[in-house]
């Protein structure tokens, strides 16, 4: 073989190994992008001579001992069916790290369809109260980040997507606790089928030494969290309180200073409450977390209140399930809420969220690739329009709106039909309303 690690592309976690891997020997590696790289990594790259080629794969590729890949690449992608029947190591930034880096004083993984990232940082916000805890893997940013820190007091809180527990070997239990936020339709195309992708998901169970679900996933051997009493951690909505009970230990968490909205955030600071609680953290620190921790930028984030109008960002609603819980956010103002949503459209079923929006929104304006499916799926009831650019939509939704009115933007969908990202969505979002307000 003559490298000793090449990378098919050089995305966010494939860059990290890259720059943490690397030893002065820049003969052991091989870039190789589809696309072209982008100027900060090329100028890496470059700067340690190491060997890259740029918008193809060539044969050079696969001669190597370790093929790094995104987890976002698919089992049936050629390249990596190549790699395999070659008997090339195939890995992911996570798995590589999982496997090299020791020790770390606890690990800690949440998945789900929605709410994982809020979850994460909520966890990694209790716990850095009084421990070093970092936030890593799907949230954005590589473990690999810190392969050269000293870990063995630390904690690691990872954001693990569906794409990134199908490619972790499922022969060890990596994780001390892993938690399960939810189960909707989500990434259907790239695991083929709904049952694929709750299978993906329920493998967090392969590779986690506890873990903790939702009341509705019957399941032996695991904690579970509900609003039902005896449950490990029961969610008592009407007292804003989760009750904690882990091996004859128990207490109770006060959650009325939580700053989220929804209940679904009520469930994702419980979630989060069960998992400092399973490491011995006590209720003050946890609610002391809950009570001072703000939801990051593009996640209902109220971001402008403009002449008694609010103007919320939940550009990370990339599936229909979140823009559901979106709108629930609202109900005390359902008579209020002007809706703005449309993204690429990744088929899922709008039958649920059709009723929704039938009894929670004032009026919707849609744009992007989903916009003509959302708008034959919404009731006649409810007022409806067609855009077709984004600003023509926040400027109509700006002009009708009236003080006390909420303008939800919330797409529903992924950003790709029309963004680089949901972050460059929201940035979008948020930059145009300011521009439109300004003259007004």
């Amino acid at each position: 073989m003559k490298y000793k690690m090449t990378f098919l592309g050089l995305g966010v976690s494939n860059f990290a190994v890259l720059k943490n891997s690397f030893r002065d020997n820049p003969q052991d590696f091989f870039v190789s992008s589809a696309d072209k790289i982008a100027e900060e990594k090329r100028d890496f790259v470059i700067q340690h001579n190491i060997a890259f080629e740029e918008c193809e794969h060539s044969a050079e590729l696969l001669d190597t001992e370790l093929l790094m890949i995104s987890p976002s690449v698919k089992l049936d992608n050629e390249i990596y069916r190549e790699a395999k029947k070659r008997g090339v190591d195939v890995k992911t930034d996570i798995e590589l790290f999982l496997e090299t880096k020791a020790p770390v004083r606890h690990m800690i993984a949440i998945t789900g369809t929605n709410g994982k990232t809020t979850t994460v940082e909520l966890i990694q916000h209790i716990l850095s109260l009084s421990y070093e805890a970092y936030a890593v893997g799907n949230i954005g940013y590589s473990p690999f980040e810190l392969m050269n820190k000293d870990l063995s007091q630390a904690f690691l809180v990872f954001e693990l997507s569906s794409f990134q527990i199908e490619h972790l070997s499922k022969k060890k239990r990596y994780f001390d606790l892993s938690g399960l936020t939810n189960i909707a339709q989500d990434h259907l195309d790239w695991h083929g089928g709904y049952d694929a992708y709750v299978k993906s998901k329920m493998a967090i169970l392969d590779i986690s030494k506890d873990v903790i679900l939702p009341e509705e996933f019957q399941k032996e051997g695991v904690y579970q969290y509900g609003v039902n009493e005896g449950l490990n951690c029961v969610i008592d909505e009407s007292g804003n309180r989760v009750i904690l009970s882990v091996e004859g230990r128990e207490t109770a968490v006060d959650l009325s200073g939580v700053k989220l909205k929804g209940f679904h955030n009520l469930r994702n600071s419980a979630l989060a409450a069960f998992c400092c609680f399973y490491f011995a953290i006590g209720a003050k620190q946890i609610e002391k977390g809950i009570n001072t921790f703000v939801s990051g930028e593009h996640r209902m984030e109220v971001f402008l209140e403009w002449e008694g109008r609010n103007f919320v960002n939940d550009s990370k609603s990339t599936n229909a399930h979140a823009l559901i819980s979106a709108i629930d956010s609202f109900r005390k103002n359902s008579g209020n809420v002007r809706l703005l949503a449309g993204a690429k459209d990744k088929g899922d079923d709008y039958s649920r969220l059709s009723s929704v929006i039938a009894t929670g929104v004032k009026k919707v304006y849609l744009c992007g690739e989903s916009a003509q499916r959302l708008y034959d799926s919404i009731h006649d009831s409810v007022e409806k329009q067609l855009f077709d650019q984004w600003d023509e939509a926040i400027e109509k939704c700006i002009q009708e709106s009236t003080p006390g009115d909420v303008i939800l933007f919330s797409p529903g969908g992924s950003s790709f039909d029309r963004f680089e990202n949901y972050k460059k969505r929201g940035e979008y979002f948020k930059e145009t309303v300011k521009a439109l307000i300004k003259p007004l």
